[in-house]
């Protein structure tokens, strides 16, 4: 820990330099984003289908099933990360003038907007739709094409689905009409062999099992033909479904102030200062990995793996020092006599290790 807080403390001029300038970069920063960033959303009240609902009366669900907020909102994100709703979607804002035709700067463009559209769910039947952008006028009109072209393609989708169903159903009724009619021909021939049966003998349960056969083939006919003619209403159904089913709570309208609140720059703010923190720190200790300078005793055994036996401090220095502040600060400096003195130190001390003493 010595030797990191040694590193800082050698270069401590630079370091706080550097950091301040990452701290001013922050603020900027968060200024930049505090200012620049405009929203803009709606929120949806989703029901489900009527369609879905006259076609399939008795729908069997098994287990919790997704609120109709959360259905739409699976297929609205489904289509938003597809590059043909995208598209559709741009052409109708002013972000039309970025697409040029060339595929990848068009995929480019559509992904970069694709990421600031997010689709959610606000409660069971309320869904939300939301665009972030630099220009205000752009994130309205991002919303409002979003909505407009989801409501057409599940309206369309719906209306698809409705048609296959009743051509479905219509194949149904000429079967179940063939199976009715096959019943009832047994059953006049039945009672062309035996006109009055008995009851519990074996005539009269073949008897019961053929009216039991007729009954369900008229309940299953008469069922089909039922959601034949509740589908026959689809085309007076399709322009008011989609009205019931999508109702606009709040409509998109062009934002006129920054959408980031003071509690999310602040947080912005305290993200940037503490990865200059960080990197400051980063920095130290490498810089102290990597600092190969002998400054101690510690120093040389990292370095050379051998013990420091003993440290012989620098006499001289010291000597110096304290015979200048016995001078005082007006007295001149005798450098040669210091120089002297200290050889006749290292030579009495050169004469004493050699004498043993």
């Amino acid at each position: 820990m010595k030797r990191y807080v040694a590193t800082f403390l050698r270069r401590k001029r630079l370091y706080v330099a550097a950091l301040l300038v990452l701290i001013a970069a922050s603020l900027a920063g968060t200024y930049y984003y505090s200012v620049t960033q405009y929203e803009a959303r709606t929120r949806i009240w989703v029901d489900k289908p009527v369609l879905a609902n006259v076609l399939n009366q008795s729908p069997q669900a098994f287990g919790a099933s997704p609120s109709p907020a959360q259905e739409q909102a699976d297929k609205f994100f489904q289509l938003v990360q597809t590059d043909s709703f995208m598209a559709a979607v741009v052409n109708n804002t002013v972000a039309a003038r970025d697409l040029t035709g060339a595929p990848d700067h068009d995929r480019d463009v559509l992904a970069r907007i694709r990421a600031k559209l997010a689709v959610g769910v606000a409660g069971a039947n309320t869904l939300t739709v939301l665009y972030r952008d630099k220009n205000a006028l752009l994130c309205q009109q991002i919303v409002e094409a979003a909505v407009t072209q989801f409501e057409n393609w599940n309206l369309q989708s719906q209306m698809e689905q409705s048609s296959l169903e009743l051509q479905f159903y219509q194949k149904q009724l000429e079967i179940y009409d063939q199976q009715v009619k096959g019943i009832q021909q047994s059953l006049d021939r039945f009672y062309e062999q035996y006109p009055n049966p008995e009851q519990g003998s074996p005539q009269g349960l073949e008897l019961q099992r053929l009216q039991r056969e007729l009954e369900s083939a008229r309940g299953v006919y008469s069922t089909a033909a039922t959601k034949i003619a509740q589908a026959g209403f689809l085309d007076t159904l399709t322009a008011g479904n989609q009205k019931v089913q999508f109702q606009i709570m709040d409509k998109a309208t062009v934002p006129q102030v920054p959408a980031v609140t003071t509690s999310a720059a602040i947080r912005f703010l305290g993200i940037g200062v503490g990865a200059s923190l960080g990197g400051l720190v980063a920095l130290v200790v490498v810089l102290t990995w990597l600092d190969t300078i002998v400054r101690s005793a510690e120093d040389l055994e990292r370095a050379s793996d051998l013990e420091v036996l003993v440290v012989v401090p620098d006499l001289g220095r010291s000597r110096l020092a304290r015979s200048d502040r016995q001078r005082g600060p007006g007295a001149a400096v005798a450098a040669p006599g210091s120089a002297a003195e200290l050889l006749a130190l290292e030579r009495s001390f050169m004469r004493q290790w050699a004498g043993g003493d």
